[in-house]
This record gives structure tokens, C-alpha cells and sequence, in this order.
């Protein structure tokens, strides 16, 4: 009997990755002004343990660095899209919620996800003691039986990311994913930020 051969995976979750060391540099200047002067956030207080974390509007601010940093994201952005939509085009976007996390020795967070946006980022300012505390991003893909026949789901049940000081992570808003036991010595800080695709746009990348 001939087989007729055919193999495809089509439920493909892109990731992006970016490194911008003198960003990290700008926004270690600007937190470690800020520190915990500002408000801080009351969102799923439970699920986070040791880490400060600001309110949810921290790119409200008309700070030269802030500027930057929306443009560089929104770049990065739109350079992802139009690589896997295979455009050529530019997108109004809408950066939804941002903030900053100063995380201590023993910090945690929880398994989670972003409503409300369809990409999300981390911004790695300063890594600390990067051995651990690892950002861990859950596969969405689940099964109800485990067995030999299912270890490709198994070898690939998360993606474990090593905090590097100046890089960018982008991700889907539906990927659950948390912060595991970080046990440095040194503050870990880290930028985050929730967008909104709004449209297509012949113009420039607008953001609001």
C-alpha cells in the first residue's frame, strides 16, 4: 500500500525578541528616580510577592525617554506583524496599560494572562541576579491524555526566558505565562506594556 505523505504544523504561536542595552540604560535612570514614590497598582495584589509594582499608566508621562521607548515598541511591533500577516503596511496602535516592576530577593508572580489587548511586552531594564526568577510562557496547547504519543506536546509545554539586561520580549495577550522564584540578591526591573492594534494605515505609526 503507498501512503500518500502529508505534514503540516498550523497552530504556530509567534514570539519576538529585541535588544536595545542603551533604552535599558535610559529606563534604569528614570525608575531608580521613581522607585516606589509613585502610586502603586492594586491589580491581583495576591498573585504577586515581593515586587513593587506602579500603577498601569506609566507611558502617560511626556518624559524624552518614554517618547523613545513607545516608538522603539512600536516599531518592533510592526515589524513582527507585518512578518507574520506578510504586509507591507504600517498599523495605528494603542499602547492600553504600562508599567514597571521592581522585583526583590524571593519575589514571585503568579500564572497569568493580559485582557483587554492583543500583544503584549516585557522590557528587561535590569536583570539582577539573572540565575533565576525566570519568565516562563505556558504553550496553549493542551491535551486531556498524556502518553508516548504526545511528548512533542510535552518537549514543548513552556518557554523559559533567561532575563538579559535591554531586552524586549512580544507576545500574543492570550499566552499565560509567570515569574518564577527569583532568589538574586540585587533588584530585578522590568517595563511592561499591553497594546492594541487598531488598523491598517497608509500613514505613519500613530500612537494614542
Amino acid at each position: 500500500m503507498e501512503l500518500t505523505q502529508g505534514l503540516s504544523s498550523p497552530f504556530s504561536i509567534p514570539f519576538a525578541s529585541f535588544k536595545n542595552i542603551n533604552l535599558s540604560k535610559e529606563f534604569f535612570l528614570l525608575i531608580s528616580d521613581l522607585g516606589e514614590a509613585g502610586a502603586r497598582s492594586d491589580i491581583a495584589i495576591s498573585s504577586k510577592k515581593n515586587i513593587y509594582e506602579s500603577e498601569f499608566d506609566f507611558f502617560k508621562s511626556d518624559s524624552t525617554v518614554i517618547k523613545e521607548a513607545k516608538n522603539y515598541f512600536a516599531k518592533c511591533l510592526r515589524a513582527i506583524l507585518n512578518r507574520i500577516q506578510t504586509e507591507t503596511t504600517n498599523y495605528k496602535l494603542r499602547f492600553n496599560d504600562s508599567w514597571f516592576h521592581i522585583s526583590y530577593k524571593f519575589s514571585v508572580h503568579d500564572v497569568h494572562m493580559h485582557p483587554g489587548c492583543s500583544w503584549c511586552g516585557i522590557f528587561y531594564v535590569e536583570p539582577g541576579d539573572s540565575t533565576s526568577g525566570h519568565t516562563v510562557f505556558c504553550n496553549p496547547l493542551q491535551t486531556i491524555y498524556m502518553d508516548a504519543g504526545t511528548d512533542y506536546l510535552t518537549n514543548s509545554s513552556a518557554i523559559r526566558v533567561k532575563p538579559s539586561k535591554g531586552t524586549l520580549i512580544l507576545f500574543p495577550s492570550h499566552i499565560k505565562h509567570y515569574q518564577e522564584l527569583y532568589e538574586g540578591d540585587a533588584k530585578r526591573i522590568m517595563v511592561g506594556f499591553n497594546i492594541s492594534v487598531l488598523s491598517k494605515t497608509e500613514s505613519m505609526i500613530i500612537l494614542t
